[in-house]
């Protein structure tokens, strides 16, 4: 099986980045889980268990990240680095990920304190 997205070229993810637990948790179940079934996910769509992995690892909670004190990220940087992996492992599922994505940013803008 093949490493971690970009691995030995100038798309692999910082040091300081693959260290942060987000970048971790994406990555680890990008190379395992989505990336091995990507070709038939693009053939028979996003399962909801494919977005429910994916949510286990943090990555809908992105707009909320706060990078480890210390590491000199950004969360601009984990986000940016989130959508660089998935898009890299499974384009089907990154699809639907952003589309969610959207969703997220815009219920995070809203003035309605009653979302959660």
């Amino acid at each position: 099986m093949r490493g971690v997205p970009g691995e030995g070229t100038v798309l692999e993810t910082p040091p300081d980045l693959a260290a942060e637990p987000l970048i971790e948790s994406v990555t680890r179940i990008a190379t395992i889980v989505l990336r091995p079934d990507a070709e038939r996910t693009a053939v028979e769509g996003v399962s909801r268990a494919r977005l429910d992995q994916l949510a286990r690892t943090g990555a809908y909670g992105i707009l909320g990240y706060e990078p480890t004190p210390g590491s000199g990220c950004t969360r601009n940087q984990v986000v940016r680095e989130v959508h660089e992996i998935l898009s890299a492992v499974d384009p089907s599922t990154w699809f639907v990920y952003t589309q969610y994505f959207a969703l997220v940013k815009a219920l995070a803008k809203s003035a309605n304190t009653g979302l959660p």
